[in-house]
């Protein structure tokens, strides 16, 4: 076969690849985000004052929304409303497997994605994106809290199960990265990556920063979200600014 010693990649397989690239790193940064939203409901100076969600939290949600697509949410008609009582848009972030955008849909659109390559993918990968399909089930099969937001059992549950799910995904990447062969395939996978993160970080920091960038609070919880709170302060020993 001409095409396979000329080493032409069919155009299926790069569509394919590229949006396993593309659809991993939307599952992660809404992971990420949702993360930052329930670690920021848990600190001791409570998020919620009289008018509703504090600035950096408010922020969150609507970079949330934002980011993910599922409007109206924290930004659209009745934001207001839900910034005051964020329990059952934050469930249905996190576990509605049927409305696109969601966390769940997320996972399950990157599973469809991995399914049509998994012939060109290490048994070590293999066994990350079994661990993914898990993480997925269980989102789905999660039951509803109404009093999320405001049960710390609850958010530090949730804030766990975030962080075994970013660490499936960084063994993705990983993986993805190190024991994937650096061809074509590999180069349309990081094209996906490359433009989602783009995308999806300067969509959230527009809407993080749209209405006060001067908050302290919200922009330690910027570079937080992008991991980036250690290398600031590693160069600016002073107060974040």
């Amino acid at each position: 076969d001409y095409s396979v010693l000329d080493g032409e990649l069919p155009s299926r397989v790069a569509e394919n690849l590229f949006w396993l690239g593309r659809n991993a790193e939307r599952v992660e940064l809404t992971a990420r985000l949702l993360r930052a939203a329930c670690r920021e409901m848990q600190d001791e100076d409570s998020p919620f004052d009289q008018d509703g969600a504090t600035a950096s939290l408010a922020a969150l949600l609507r970079a949330t929304t934002a980011a993910t697509g599922c409007k109206p949410g924290f930004t659209g008609r009745g934001g207001s409303r839900r910034l005051m009582r964020p329990d059952r848009e934050l469930h249905s972030l996190l576990h509605d497997g049927d409305r696109a955008g969601t966390l769940c849909h997320a996972l399950s659109t990157l599973q469809y994605s991995a399914n049509a390559v998994r012939d060109r993918v290490s048994p070590e990968l293999l066994l990350v994106l079994n661990d993914l399909a898990t993480h997925e089930r269980r989102l789905r099969d999660a039951p509803a809290r109404p009093a999320l937001a405001r049960d710390p059992a609850v958010l530090i549950e949730r804030c766990e199960f975030l962080d075994r799910l970013l660490g499936s995904l960084a063994a993705l990447a990983g993986l993805t990265h190190e024991n994937f062969t650096h061809g074509d395939g590999w180069s349309f996978l990081m094209l996906g990556r490359r433009i989602a993160r783009a995308s999806l970080s300067a969509i959230t920091v527009d809407v993080m920063l749209d209405r006060d960038p001067n908050d302290s609070r919200l922009l330690e919880s910027l570079l937080r979200l992008f991991d980036s709170l250690m290398t600031y302060r590693a160069r600016y020993r002073t107060r974040i600014e």
